[in-house]
């Protein structure tokens, strides 16, 4: 019958047969008797198990030390890519406080633009959505005042039943009698190049002078670019 013995020099395990008195190790080569392996009592399993207790605290710590430390980096991380979103569009706050000419306005916006999309990857966490839906509605006046601008020749914005709405919501108190849909002014001109006020402003949309229009939108920007420097 083939049993197991235990090298009395390496103690590797090795198979002999039954009655022989000594044999010659697999492992190690040397000669060994014939002794079944060691078992392991049940008070050595408790002192081993004992002895990996003492190690648990110390891992528990480890575990907090890293999630803190895992914490502090996210926070920093989220802290620079919120500085660099609200600097950018406080750049082009700014420019058109001091007075900035449509191309120069055009390159601020257009870096704004890419560092927004940039750093809201970072800022895909829980806690930044207000921020973030600040920043792209400071963007969005932004954009809007750019839409009438950047060929440096159109004469007139126009709002319309949306852009009162979201005015409104930037916090700007103005309605449809404060911007009627067709103003003295824009009538006289429609009339000077031979158009009717129907054909060219079929939907009823407030015509408004073209600084107006810039002033409108910079000023809504503003309104969400406070509200992110509270966040």
């Amino acid at each position: 019958m083939i049993v197991q013995g235990q090298c009395q020099h390496c103690a590797g395990i090795y198979e002999y047969e039954a009655g022989s008195k000594s044999e010659f190790c697999p492992h190690c080569g040397k000669e060994t008797f014939c002794t079944p392996p060691k078992k392991i009592t049940a008070s050595g399993a408790t002192n081993r198990q004992k002895s990996s207790m003492k190690f648990l605290p110390w891992i528990i710590v480890a575990v907090i030390v890293g999630v803190i430390a895992f914490a502090a980096y996210k926070w920093q991380e989220e802290k620079v890519s919120r500085r660099n979103i609200l600097q950018a569009l406080m750049e082009i706050q700014s420019a058109t406080a001091l007075g900035v000419n449509p191309l120069r306005y055009g390159e601020l916006l257009t870096k704004a633009d890419s560092t927004l999309n940039l750093e809201k990857i970072t800022l895909s966490g829980f806690g930044n959505s207000d921020f973030l839906s600040c920043a792209e509605n400071a963007m969005h006046f932004y954009r809007e005042a750019n839409s009438g601008w950047n060929n440096g020749q159109a004469v007139w914005g126009f709002i319309t039943e949306q852009d009162f709405k979201d005015f409104q919501s930037a916090g700007l108190n103005i309605t449809l009698a404060d911007y009627p849909p067709n103003p003295p002014e824009y009538v006289k001109m429609v009339e000077g190049v031979g158009e009717t006020v129907a054909q060219t402003n079929p939907n009823q949309y407030s015509p408004v002078p073209l600084n107006e229009w810039l002033s409108l939108n910079w000023k809504a920007a503003d309104f969400y670019i406070e509200k992110m420097k509270a966040d």
